[in-house]
């Protein structure tokens, strides 16, 4: 397993966390994000799939000027 880039301690392990962004007066939640997580600090790190699905997530709120979304990730 690899070491926390962030504290340089932490092993990172599987997990779920709740990603939130802010963009252009848009506010959106994802639940249930698969991400490594540091046992130590708690930094949390997604792989390329995952990053580019809530990226496009984000994309969409703002294109539909939402005021927040709240949602459970699901991969394209």
């Amino acid at each position: 397993m690899s070491h926390c880039v962030v504290c340089k301690h932490g092993e990172l392990k599987e997990g779920k966390v709740a990603f939130t962004a802010e963009r252009d007066g848009v506010v959106v939640v994802i639940r249930n994000v698969p991400a490594l997580v540091c046992g130590t600090c708690d930094e949390e790190y997604f792989d390329g799939a995952v990053t580019e699905e809530l990226l496009n997530e984000v994309n969409r709120a703002v294109e539909a000027q939402a005021e927040v979304v709240i949602r459970e990730y699901s991969a394209a």
